[in-house]
């Protein structure tokens, strides 16, 4: 496995009314690992509420999310549409909220508006579409967001400018005040090909009976944990040894490759 590899968390910030913006955001940020993680040796790891968070009663639940994932993660990207969300404590909405956390604390944010008209059967609430255009307008003098049409113009917008932005600079060495230790990515060795094997083993079973596993799946069958399991998906990408499947659903599933049989069958 690759060494030295720095650990990015991204948040994925936004409300219930863009999922297909997430799925996307996700991809191209697995994607870019597997292009680019080798030359840059960083690694790209989406944080999402619904998927990075446990539940904890200590506080209200935006303070909790807060705790969890904001503080935690390095970018925020931000998505709108026709809603803001839920509003909290000290602002409009959980997102908002989440992505002035970020700018006060100097994190990277990138945020993005809809302008898509594809609202189906979609009731608009037209008090929530408000809050957009007012939070918009509150960032016009702030700094530069982008606007889209459609998730084909999305996908496009982002993946070129995860391009730039990750090519702009160092990573490892950038200070923000928020900077971690370098995060290690373990060498297959003797300490976790056990685990390495097994997570790949486990993928091409799930393939062998038709299905398609995502990393819940993958955690529950091989009680391998979450974060180990998160770097070896990673790695097997990068190696393309492993496709990702994408779906109408919040995670992706995974394929194995020829290659990835090859080295399954070193071990048989």
């Amino acid at each position: 496995m690759i060494e030295n590899v720095k650990a990015i968390y991204i948040l994925i910030s936004s409300p219930k009314d863009v999922q297909k913006e997430r799925v996307i955001a996700e991809k191209i940020l697995y994607e870019w690992n597997s292009i680019f993680t080798e030359e840059k040796q960083i690694v790209l790891l989406p944080l999402k509420w619904e998927s990075d968070v446990y539940s904890d009663m200590s506080g209200p639940p935006q303070i909790v999310i807060n705790e969890q994932i904001v503080e935690k993660c390095d970018m925020v990207i931000g998505i709108f549409w026709n809603r803001i969300g839920t509003k909290t404590e000290n602002y409009v909405s959980g997102s908002v909220e989440e992505i002035e956390m970020a700018i006060k604390r100097k994190k990277d944010v990138m945020i993005y508006f809809s302008n898509s008209k594809e609202y189906k059967n979609e009731c608009i609430d037209m008090d929530q579409r408000k809050e957009v255009d007012n939070y918009k307008f509150s960032l016009q003098n702030r700094g530069l967001y982008f606007e889209y049409c459609s998730h084909n113009e999305f996908e496009k917008i982002l993946k070129k400018q995860f391009e730039k932005r990750f090519s702009k600079e160092d990573y490892r060495n950038k200070q923000n005040g928020n900077e971690r230790d370098i995060e290690r990515v373990p060498k297959i060795n003797k300490s976790i090909i056990k685990e390495f094997y097994k997570v790949l083993y486990n993928i091409m079973e799930y393939n062998s009976r038709n299905k398609t596993p995502n990393m819940a799946d993958i955690i529950s069958s091989t009680g391998v944990n979450k974060l180990l399991v998160a770097e070896i998906i990673n790695t097997l990408r990068v190696y393309r040894m492993i496709d990702v499947k994408y779906t109408t659903g919040i995670d992706p599933y995974y394929q194995i490759k020829e290659s990835g049989r090859s080295f399954l069958s070193r071990f048989q």
